[in-house]
Formats: structure tokens, sequence, C-alpha cells
């Protein structure tokens, strides 16, 4: 009997407010510059074999994706466009993953994961994913990282 094989960790980080004062394209990782942020790229960067940045208004980038400063949160985003917002990244990780097993770790607040969640029943069973920070505020959040941090030597961002 062949056995399944294990499934690909794939971290979806949650885009910040906080941006560059660089007006020009840069890499993804390097434009959003709030703590919370920094912490979770670097956290993933650090325990996943891949890691997507989930905007607003790009939906599912790389880290090294080149894009400008913008202006735009999952909450400014009308309810019926999070739905199409979420339909497009679960089609982007699809055609990146093909069919490859994948187990999700979400490292975004509720406004991002909620809408992805909503377009992955269909590969459940399949496709995992966990939400370590779920039920966390953002300090408590900003402490998960730092206290894990702690115990790791995570590379520099």
């Amino acid at each position: 009997m062949r056995s399944r094989p294990e499934p690909l960790s794939v971290a979806l980080v949650g885009c910040g407010k906080r941006k560059s004062d660089i007006q020009a394209n840069q890499p993804a990782k390097e434009l959003y510059t709030g703590t919370l942020f920094r912490l979770s790229i670097r956290h993933a960067l650090a325990t996943a074999s891949e890691v997507h940045i989930l905007s607003a208004l790009h939906g599912l980038i790389f880290p090294d994706d080149r894009i400008a400063p913008y202006d735009l949160c999952m909450t400014q985003v009308p309810i019926s466009k999070q739905s199409e917002w979420g339909r497009n990244v679960v089609a982007g990780l699809k055609e990146i993953y093909l069919l490859t097993p994948i187990h999700l770790v979400f490292y975004a607040g509720q406004q991002y994961i909620r809408p992805i969640l909503a377009h992955l029943e269909a590969e459940q069973g399949y496709w995992t994913w966990e939400n370590p920070l779920e039920g966390l505020d953002l300090f408590e959040r900003v402490t998960w990282f730092k206290e894990r941090e702690a115990r790791q030597t995570f590379p520099e961002s």
C-alpha cells in the first residue's frame, strides 16, 4: 500500500498597514514595516517550506514579489469582494501547488483567513490548515512570536 506523501508546510502571512516610505516597487517582505508583520514573516521564513503574503490589494504574493506601497486593508473591502478575494487566493494556491498536499499555517487576522477558509472546504482531507494565533489579540500575537524567537535563531529578513 502506497503511503500518502507528507504535506508541504505553507505559511500565509497577513500584510500590514504600516508600509515603507519608499514609493517605488520593492520586495513585499520589505514593504510592510509593522512589528507584527516583521515577526510573522521572519518566523514563517524560518519554519515553513514555502511562504506567501496575503495582500488585501494583490491577493496571494511571494515575499520577493516587487510591489509598490498601497493603502488598503481587508476591513475596507466589501464582503462580496472579500469572498472573491478568498476564491482567488485558493485558486492561486491550487495553481502553484497543483496536486501537492499542503499544510497551511495562517499568520494573519480573521478578516484575511475567513474568506480563504470559505473556499477551502473542497480541499478538506487533502489540504490541512491551522491558525496558531487564533484568539490572540495584537499584543499576545507579538508575544507569541517573541517567545518562539527567543528559543530559536531566525535569519534576519
